[in-house]
């Protein structure tokens, strides 16, 4: 649809805003501008607009007009004339679907022609001319999107029935008309009616097309205008207005939306984070689209009344925040779901415990994950009693990992799988339900090494599985040691495990720090294996507590590089000759000149070594290396590290 764009300006002021700027904005608000056409006759620009269904109240230039009023925040110029301000208005109640209807008798017409200005404005809208009234009512309803009819008198009943008004509206009329021809009957021909109707909203009418776009609102500023034109361009007469209306109080659709659903649907905004439109700017959003906002501060809620001419549209919550994030431009707002990239502090004993999986997980054995209540199968004399469980089957709590284990151990061997290596990190727990972290495993592989691919693949063995666990701690970088259990130890940490082993092929796991025993490693009881009989068979297990290793934490001192970033200018390099003493140790000949500036000196090599034997003298080759981090050595440089160098010789 095409709209004139010195027409806009009539309405509203935009010479403050660039037309860049406009198209933008426009375009961002939903209605894309198809094609510009520019009239230099008329110095003026034609709009080419492409309006969507659901906006099909935009079809003048008034209603444009009144949308660029809300995407801009700029005020309409002209004021709205109400029909209560009407002095010769007569109420009537018997048309109860008619709002408002309005006549006017036109006669004494001088001048048909219609003027080149009108011509030209239709034309450039596409619009074909006919004769004057025709043209002024396109104009109009162009202009302002009222439709009013000026009808010859003489065919007024073949008028009446393309129009198909109801015989009230018809017996109105031609009262109105009797009034009007009563002394004009020789010139009926040349007499003519101006009318409009405003139906109430939600009315059925055989034919409302004709007056669907007539409102109540700027409806007297259209029918001025109206007769402003025919009045000028005919030098006619025109009558007293008849008109009656119905006096009913507006009905405005009210809908009823949460700040909150605001937030929801429409996000964060981009000019700060983690933050959501503002109450303010919400309410000056709906006071610009003209939905007259009431804001409940406890309910956190708005209450809009929505204007007639949109409420075709604007039905549902949704549509109102629709429209806040048309207005407010949903460019503003964020397209995805922001994460907070922030992460909150990570204990040192979760960072730890990541470590222990992923180093064990890399040597090759398995995670497996098992629960801490324990089934009426799994239950042992020293298992926690639950207080109040779910189930009599689950109503105690684990006080070791090893037994879970063993239970995956078997589950797997009937599975005839024979190549176990599992390992777990988990809870146990102790009387007075006091809650440990444990690390517990169980090796069972008889092709676990081979010592070249020529040789059969060996069972593992107790060295093969202590080896194992000191390349694991040695990984983690823990002050633990293997060592034999003395009967002097306090057993406390594996004092629910410790018949688990085999008696005589055990080993204990210990703190280096303060040798407290937290842990054992050894071969599993025969009588808890699942292949029994048979002495090659060996399960190997270990459990510790790992709650033991957090506490203390081998720290890295043994590294003494220094470190430097590289120079980006150029070396040199110059090779002396020293004579030395036979008994003169080569590096304390290296550290004394490097003491001499270790600014500039980058490397000192010593290449040659030289006897002589009759003299009992020595003599070696070094190879300097000169670089500064801020500058290209030149030759004073070398002169004074040379003077130095020569007093260290002498």
């Amino acid at each position: 649809m095409k709209f004139s764009w010195k027409l806009i300006n009539y309405f509203i002021n935009l010479e403050q805003i660039e037309f860049n700027k406009f198209k933008e904005k426009v375009t961002i608000s939903g209605i894309e501008i198809e094609k510009l056409k520019s009239n230099k006759k008329n110095e003026d620009i034609v709009l080419d607009l492409n309006i969507t269904t659901n906006r099909k109240e935009i079809s003048s230039i008034f209603k444009l007009a009144q949308e660029v009023n809300a995407i801009f925040n700029i005020p309409i110029q002209i004021r709205n004339i109400k029909l209560k301000k009407i002095i010769n208005s007569e109420k009537y109640e018997k048309m109860s679907n008619i709002l408002y209807i309005k006549i006017n008798k036109i006669y004494n017409i001088q001048e048909w022609n219609t003027p080149q200005w009108l011509i030209q404005f239709l034309k450039q809208h596409d619009i074909t001319t006919t004769n004057l009234f025709d043209n002024i009512q396109k104009y109009i309803q162009l202009k302002w999107g009222q439709n009013f009819y000026i009808l010859n008198i003489k065919n007024i009943e073949y008028e009446f029935n393309l129009l198909k008004l109801h015989n009230l509206e018809n017996a109105y009329i031609k009262s109105i008309l009797n009034k009007l021809t009563k002394h004009s009957k020789k010139k009926i021909h040349h007499t003519y009616i101006l009318f409009s109707i405003i139906y109430k909203q939600n009315i059925k009418h055989n034919n409302k097309n004709f007056f669907e776009n007539n409102t109540i609102q700027f409806h007297e500023n259209a029918y001025l205008d109206t007769l402003q034109l025919i009045s000028t361009y005919t030098g006619c007469t025109i009558s007293r207005t008849y008109d009656k209306y119905n006096e009913v109080k507006a009905t405005n659709q009210i809908i009823k939306t949460t700040k909150h659903e605001i937030n929801t649907s429409l996000g964060g905004i981009k000019s700060k984070k983690l933050k959501f439109i503002s109450l303010n700017n919400v309410n000056n959003i709906l006071k610009q689209l003209r939905f007259k906002p009431i804001y409940n501060k406890e309910l956190q809620l708005f209450i809009t009344k929505i204007p007639i001419d949109r409420q075709h549209d604007i039905r549902r919550p949704i549509d109102v925040i629709e429209e806040i994030g048309r207005i407010h431009e949903f460019k503003n707002f964020f397209s995805k779901v922001q994460i907070n990239k922030k992460k909150g502090n990570i204990s040192n004993i979760t960072l730890q415990t990541r470590k222990i999986r992923y180093t064990l997980r890399h040597l090759g054995l398995n995670e497996v994950i098992n629960s801490c209540i324990l089934s009426t199968q799994e239950r042992n004399q020293n298992s926690i009693n639950i207080l109040n469980p779910n189930t009599i089957e689950q109503g105690k709590l684990r006080n070791n990992i090893v037994e879970s284990l063993i239970n995956n151990y078997r589950q797997s061997i009937k599975h005839r799988k024979n190549n176990i290596e599992i390992f777990e990190i988990g809870k146990v727990f102790e009387n007075k339900y006091i809650e440990k972290k444990h690390l517990g495993g169980l090796i069972y592989n008889n092709n676990f090494l081979k010592i070249s691919w020529s040789h059969k693949p060996e069972k593992t063995n107790i060295l093969h599985i202590k080896g194992l666990l000191e390349i694991f701690l040695e990984q983690i970088d823990k002050p633990i040691i293997l060592n034999t259990i003395s009967n002097k130890d306090n057993r406390i940490n594996i004092k629910n495990i410790e018949h688990l082993f085999s008696t005589n092929k055990k080993i204990g796991i210990y703190n280096k720090n303060n040798q407290e025993l937290i842990g054992i490693l050894g071969e599993l009881n025969t009588k808890y294996q699942q292949k029994k009989g048979k002495d090659n068979e060996k399960v190997y297990i270990f459990e510790m507590n790992i709650s033991k290793l957090y506490v203390d934490k081998n720290k890295n001192r043994h590294l003494k590089y220094i470190f430097k970033p590289y120079s980006h200018y150029p070396c040199i390099t110059r090779d002396i000759s020293i004579k030395i003493k036979n008994f003169n140790d080569m590096n304390e000949i290296h550290k004394r000149i490097s003491v001499i500036n270790q600014e500039i000196i980058e490397s000192i090599e010593i290449f040659n070594e030289y006897k002589d034997k009759q003299s009992n003298s020595r003599f070696i080759g070094i190879r300097i290396t000169y670089r500064a981090q801020n500058r290209t050595l030149n030759t004073k440089d070398l002169n004074n590290i040379n003077k130095h160098l020569e007093s260290f010789i002498l």
